[in-house]
C-alpha cells in the first residue's frame, strides 16, 4: 500500500501569463526541458527566456519529442490490456516477463517496459509524473499493478531523460497518465483458452468515479487476472529439443539443430571411468552400449542417440494478479488543491 499527499499552492505572480502556466501544474504533463540561461558576466537581454529543467509547465519544449498514446489507441493495438498494447509499439523491446516463453529457468512475474532493448532497469516508469513504487528488487515497476481502467494516455520520451531523472532513465521515460476527472462506471470481462485446451485466462475489472459536492472527487478501480500455464508437450515443437550450436566463427558457424542431446550422460546413468566406461544403465539396471549420436561442432552436444535432453517445460507459467487503486481529490479554494491516493 502506497499513500501520498500533495498540496499545491498557487500564488499570484508578477506576470499574468506566468500565473496561467503555473496553474497548469496540477495537470499531468511532464515534458523535460533544457535550461536556457544568459551568459555569465554579462547583462541578460530583456527578452531572454528561462526554461526550468524538468519543467511541469504545459507547453514547455523539450529536447526530444514526446510520443503520446491514448487509451483508445492502446485498446485498438491490443484489447487484452494496456501493457499488451505498449508491447506492440516498435520502441519497446520484448522483455522477460510472465508473458514470455520460459525454458524452465527463473523469470520475473510481471510486465516490465524495456525501451530500445537496454533493459527495464534503464526505463523509468512514472505515474502522473511521479516515480512509481518499485515492485522488484532492482527498482523496476511492474505496470500490471497500475490501474489500467483509469489510464487516459501514456507519454513516452525515448532519449535525453537521464540528465533529468538519472541513470534509470537512460533508455527513456514512460509516464502513465490517469483520468483524474473520470465520472461513471467502466467494466471489463475477458476470457480465453488455447487450441490445445491449456492457457485458460480470465480478466475481470471494474472502475467507478463520482464527484462529492462541488469541490471533491473520488475514483477507484479493481482488477483480477488469472492465466493457467501453457504446456509445451502437446505442441509439435514441444519435444524438438532445439539448440544453437557452434561458436560463431568461420571454422565453427552457428547452427540451429533439433533433437539435440547431451552425449556425456544418460537418463538411467552413464559410466564415465573403469572397465565399463562409456556404457549406460538401462531400465532393468543392466549395462548396455551407449549411442552418442551424431556429434556437432559444440563439444558434448549430439543430434540423436541415447543422451539426455531437457524435458519439456511450460511455455508460459501460471499467473494470478489482483489490483486495487483509489484516489480522492479536493479543492480547498484559493488555488490550493490536494489529493490522497493508494494502490
Amino acid at each position: 500500500m502506497s499513500t501520498s499527499l500533495v498540496a499545491l499552492a498557487l500564488t499570484p505572480l508578477t506576470a499574468a501569463v506566468a500565473h496561467a502556466q503555473v496553474a497548469e501544474t496540477v495537470k499531468d504533463a511532464f515534458l523535460p526541458a533544457a535550461a536556457s540561461l544568459p551568459p555569465s558576466g554579462g547583462d541578460a537581454a530583456p527578452e531572454t527566456e528561462i526554461v526550468v529543467t524538468s519543467s511541469r509547465i504545459r507547453g514547455a519544449m523539450g529536447p526530444n519529442p514526446v510520443t503520446s498514446i491514448s487509451n483508445s489507441q492502446l485498446t485498438t493495438l491490443s484489447p487484452q490490456s494496456v501493457p499488451a498494447g505498449l508491447a506492440k509499439l516498435p520502441i519497446f523491446q520484448p522483455v522477460k516477463s510472465s508473458g514470455s516463453a520460459s525454458d524452465g529457468g527463473y523469470q520475473p512475474t510481471g510486465n516490465y517496459l524495456d525501451l530500445w532493448g537496454l533493459g527495464p532497469i534503464r526505463t523509468l516508469v512514472l505515474l502522473n509524473g511521479h516515480r512509481g513504487g518499485p515492485t522488484y528488487y532492482d527498482g523496476t515497476v511492474d505496470i500490471n499493478t497500475l490501474p489500467q481502467l483509469l489510464v487516459r494516455r501514456v507519454e513516452v520520451v525515448t532519449g535525453g531523460a537521464s540528465a533529468v531523472y538519472g541513470s534509470d532513465a537512460v533508455a527513456g521515460v514512460a509516464n502513465v497518465i490517469l483520468d483524474h476527472r473520470f465520472v461513471g462506471v467502466k467494466a471489463v470481462a475477458q476470457g480465453g483458452v488455447s487450441t490445445y485446451g491449456d492457457g485458460g485466462s480470465v480478466r475481470l475489472g471494474f472502475a467507478n468515479g463520482f464527484d462529492i459536492g462541488e469541490r471533491s472527487h473520488f475514483e477507484w478501480s479493481a482488477e483480477y487476472y488469472r492465466r493457467d500455464p501453457i504446456i509445451a508437450t502437446p505442441r509439435a515443437y514441444g519435444n524438438s529439443a532445439v539448440l544453437i550450436v557452434g561458436s560463431g566463427t568461420q571454422a565453427s558457424p552457428l547452427a540451429q539443430l533439433a533433437d539435440t542431446r547431451l552425449n556425456s550422460s544418460a537418463f538411467g546413468g552413464f559410466v564415465t571411468n573403469g572397465p565399463f566406461a562409456g556404457q549406460q544403465f538401462v531400465g532393468d539396471g543392466t549395462l548396455a552400449p551407449f549411442n552418442k549420436g551424431a556429434v556437432t561442432q559444440s563439444s558434448g552436444i549430439s543430434v540423436g542417440g541415447d543422451g539426455t535432453y531437457r524435458r519439456p517445460s511450460n511455455l508460459l507459467p501460471s499467473l494470478r494478479t489482483m489490483q486495487f487503486f483509489g484516489r480522492f481529490d479536493h479543492n480547498f479554494g484559493g488555488g490550493i488543491t490536494g489529493y490522497v491516493q493508494g494502490g
